[in-house]
């Protein structure tokens, strides 16, 4: 087929080749005088469905030669217009009138003549009971004494099957090469586009919207006409009905068309149902009926009854006997497939006609590697190059129009005429690029009289998909049991995604957070259903806020099911002043956690602060010192630290919790107090307002006071707090050299892990901040009216502008104490000197606190992992046994904090002279939802009730 294609091609390039016009409007004015300048061939397109209303036009005359429309006009005015279509490589002249089909008198076409020319005008009704039997209409403005001779018609015919890589509705000039066959002509494409072809259905009457063929059963005793549908179909699905449509849920599966969109033609009611059920993904199992009864008598008048179907068979062979008596116009074929359906294809085993001539196949140069069934594998796709084209494919890598592992092709039977396509049930697919339509073909060849003519039968396919390839999804590709290929597309997920290393032997877990505030669309989940947690995410989440399976929420969350096992699709409102934090884990096949999804909401507060220099509270600090550069040696070799004087300092105070988000809004009292941006005459003024200190995202500042002095020391946050990775952001929102107003955000996630080192600040640790004018080098002085040490330098700004010192309380949610349990390799959450437990093998596997020294400890087990016992530390495994901790000590409590269990040793009842006696140690586990141990802690060293282990 391919030295075929070149020696015909070779025919047209012999020629002088010139440039193509093409451009798709509403109107195509081929008189337009420029229209042909330079022997140019213009092609105009019409999709019907975009432009209902198209008006084209051909010159009377172009270059003193007659010009006019072909097929010609029989007379002018009419609207009896003709146009060619596509038939077995040829084109044939039909009326239009027959090939639009409707229910109503419309005004379809009509020729007019203009001044200017030959005007077609075309007219369509903007209700959708309409059906275009042909996809593309040609029309040809050319000389009059046109001859549509075989080579026109070969190189109209290959180029109506050409798509441009423009905009549908662009107008740009696109050239092309082309034979002088078609030099000074114009060809008018109308294209059916998004109208709809033949109805797929049935009524209470015949309706020429329906095809010849349509399969319809009439029962002769009852005169009830019936139809089965499968609603697994591209085209458009019709119901005719007079009366009262049974039962009420039919009105969800079609929408209805009633009068007066759609005007009588007869003494008929004629009331219209249609639509598409297939909306390109894939539906659950159909098995339902609409019934169509009589209004008065409630006669049963006609049933369409949906009906899914898993097996699909295209017999090109028995086909091939009708093809040859009436040439079949497009795909022999036209299946959807979906989940766990099989298409099986049917075809001759011979691919050369059995009437050809050797010699004539020798001649011709036939290449039997492009006859016969194609493609047979999944390697290469044919899919359809664009939506609005339908008879040019292209040949494209599975992994560049799919995602997802679902389809298989069978060809163990090819060499007897027969491959299958099997959509596997319970496996991911999504379109991940083009159009939703493919191709398989088989070709014959027929050689004679020194011509060669192909039969090329196509099996047009779609596919239910599973998902959305643009949905928000998220899954893991590196696992064994999924493609390496994500099933979503991994950009839109990227800004939400981390990668985070935890202990124990979990290794890298993708976390994606989303911000319910802007997660305005739905989020999907795929994981194998039994590695979901908690139970498939079906109604129930774990609350990271304190480590709790709490439901998904009544109004703020709805939970859609998917008939794909592993698949869940989660969407929460948008919520307002509440922190949330409630996320869904896929597993592996130990229970070690992979990924999870994190729905969060935080409750936003924000604070402003003017700085001013006159009319400063009374109430406020003379002068406070901040360090201001760090230590350096001076000229007589003494090491001095730089310490910045501010003056008039003005208390605040602000609270934080995880899940809220601070904003700290430090500005000039002349800027607006709405928003940061300044005038434009302090758009660049020398004084902008700022925090220190310099490097918020890394430091603050902790001030104590002793009597009415104020000490301010510089300190790094990762040397007083302990936060899970990504749990607390800090940052500047503006760059101060263009704005007199910046923004201190302080963002703590509803998830975070925030821990105090500080022994005198352990519940809340306040953070502080000064909002002020940030001094230039040149503005600074040293002075000399504050006391200083002698390894001190004090300087100070010209200015006398007050300034704000911010405390921000941050609580914490757990305490620092000795303990263990499922960390992240990077976070140390407990104190360094906690004693490590070890196995036979030497492997650390969790902690040995002993209990008399330490007076607490810590085990941290969060989901998706459980404590064993449940109520650890309110009862401990002894020594294989579960016991109340109450009953095995007086001295213990059990308490718990946001995401740690506790127990606590109250030294100060021990009485005097109590010993300590030989016991078991007192264990908890943090195990795996397949029973593997995570971590164990071991508390030992304590005094017990139990007299078993006492003496005597």
């Amino acid at each position: 087929m391919a030295k075929l294609g070149v020696t015909v091609l070779s025919a047209f390039c012999a020629i002088t080749l010139h440039s193509i016009i093409r451009i798709e409007a509403n109107v195509c004015d081929f008189s337009n005088p420029d229209a042909f300048a330079d022997g140019f061939f213009v092609q105009c397109s019409v999709d019907t469905s975009v432009y209902p209303d198209s008006t084209a036009i051909c010159p009377r005359q172009y270059k003193g030669i007659e010009y006019t429309w072909h097929p010609r006009p029989r007379e002018m005015p009419s609207d009896k217009i003709y146009g060619y279509v596509k038939q077995s490589g040829k084109l044939a002249s039909r009326k239009i009138r027959n090939m639009v089909r409707s229910e109503f008198k419309y005004f379809a076409g009509r020729y007019e003549a203009t001044p200017s020319g030959i005007a077609m005008k075309f007219k369509y009704p903007e209700v959708p009971i309409l059906a275009m039997t042909e996809s593309r209409f040609i029309f040809i403005c050319g000389p009059k004494t046109l001859v549509v001779s075989d080579d026109i018609e070969r190189e109209i015919y290959h180029l109506s099957d050409i798509t441009d890589d423009t905009h549908p509705n662009s107008s740009r000039p696109l050239h092309r090469r082309v034979g002088r066959n078609l030099k000074d002509i114009g060809v008018l494409f109308l294209n059916r586009g998004r109208t709809s072809g033949w109805f797929y259905g049935c009524g209470m009457l015949d309706s020429p919207l329906f095809p010849r063929d349509n399969n319809v059963s009439l029962d002769l005793r009852t005169d009830v006409m019936s139809c089965v549908v499968d609603p697994m179909t591209t085209r458009t699905i019709g119901f005719t009905c007079d009366g009262i449509v049974e039962p009420p849920g039919c009105n969800g599966l079609l929408s209805w068309y009633t009068e007066p969109a759609i005007p009588r033609i007869s003494t008929d009611v004629r009331v219209w149902m249609t639509g598409r059920i297939f909306n390109d993904l894939a539906l659950p199992e159909y098995d339902e009926m609409c019934i169509c009864k009589h209004s008065d008598t409630y006669e049963v008048k006609s049933i369409i009854h949906f009906r899914s179907q898993n097996v699909y068979t295209c017999d090109i062979a028995g086909l091939l006997d009708r093809h040859r008596r009436r040439p079949i116009s497009g795909p022999w074929c036209s299946v959807v497939l979906h989940p766990g359906s099989t298409l099986t294809i049917k075809f001759p085993t011979f691919i050369i006609d059995k009437d050809s001539e050797t010699s004539d196949l020798i001649m011709m140069g036939i290449n039997s590697n492009d006859l016969g069934f194609g493609p047979r594998d999944l390697e290469i796709l044919r899919q359809l190059k664009s939506i609005d084209d339908f008879n040019s494919y292209e040949e494209v890598p599975y992994n560049q129009a799919l995602a997802g592992n679902a389809l298989e092709l069978d060809v163990s039977e090819v060499e007897g005429g027969e491959v299958k396509l099997k959509y596997r049930k319970g496996r991911p697919l999504a379109l991940r690029n083009g159009a939703n339509r493919f191709e398989f073909h088989w070709t014959m060849v027929n050689a004679k009289h020194g011509r060669i003519h192909r039969t090329v039968a196509t099996v047009s396919l779609a596919l239910a998909f599973t998902h959305r390839y643009d949905d928000l999804g998220f899954d893991v590709v590196k696992q064994k049991d999924v493609d390496l290929y994500s099933v979503f597309n991994p950009e839109k997920k990227k800004k939400y995604t981390s990668v985070r290393r935890k202990g124990n032997g979990i290794g890298d877990v993708y976390e994606y957070r989303v911000p319910i505030d802007v997660a305005s669309e739905p989020a999907v989940i795929y994981c194998k259903s039994d590695r979901m947690l908690p139970k498939n995410c079906g109604y129930e989440s774990y609350d990271l806020l304190n480590n709790r399976v709490v439901g998904m929420g009544m109004g703020s969350t709805r939970v859609r099911e998917s008939h794909l096992p592993g698949f869940r699709k989660l969407h929460f409102d948008s919520v307002h002043q509440i922190r949330v934090s409630k996320a869904c884990y896929c597993v592996d096949q130990r229970g070690y956690e992979k990924y999870r999804i994190a729905f969060e909401s935080h409750y936003p507060r924000d604070f402003v602060f003017e700085i001013f220099s006159q009319g400063v509270p009374k109430s406020r600090i003379p002068y406070v010192l901040l360090p201001w550069k760090d230590a350096e040696a001076s000229s007589d070799g003494v090491t001095l630290s730089e310490w910045l004087r501010v003056n008039d300092v003005v208390e605040a105070s602000v609270t934080m919790q995880v899940g809220d988000t601070v904003s700290l809004d430090c500005r000039k009292r002349q800027s607006s107090p709405l928003q940061c941006s300044p005038p434009p005459s302090e758009a660049h003024s020398d004084s902008t307002a700022t925090w220190m200190p310099r490097q918020p995202e890394q430091f603050h500042y902790l001030v104590s006071q002793t009597g009415r002095a104020f000490d301010v020391l510089k300190r790094k946050r990762e040397d007083s707090l302990v936060i899970t990775p990504g749990g607390l952001k800090i940052g500047l929102e503006h760059d101060p050299t263009i704005s007199p107003c910046r923004k201190l955000i302080l963002q703590a996630d509803a998830s975070a892990i925030v821990i105090s080192k500080d022994p005198l600040n352990y519940e809340t640790y306040p953070m502080a901040f000064f909002c002020g004018i940030a001094p230039e080098g040149s503005e600074l002085s040293v002075n000399s009216d504050t006391p200083s040490l002698p390894n001190m330098k004090v300087v100070g700004p010209a200015n006398l502008e007050m300034w704000h010192m911010v405390r921000v309380n941050f609580e914490t949610t757990d305490p620092y104490m000795q303990g263990c349990g499922v960390t992240y390799e990077s976070t140390e959450l407990f104190k360094p000197e906690t004693p490590t437990l070890y196995d036979d093998n030497g492997q650390e596997i969790g902690c040995r606190i002993d209990i008399n020294a330490a007076e607490e400890a810590a085990f941290y087990c969060p989901p998706p992992y459980s404590l064993y016992p449940p109520g650890c530390f309110f009862e401990v495994d002894m020594d294989g046994e579960v016991e109340e901790v109450d009953s095995i000590s007086d001295y213990f409590t059990a308490t718990t904090s946001n995401h740690f269990v506790i127990l606590k040793f109250r030294s100060g009842f021990v009485r005097p002279g109590e010993t300590m006696l030989q016991t078991p140690p007192l264990e908890c586990r943090c195990i795996t939802n397949k029973g593997v141990i995570l971590s164990t802690i071991q508390i030992v060293n304590y005094h017990t009730n139990l007299s078993k282990y006492r003496p005597g």
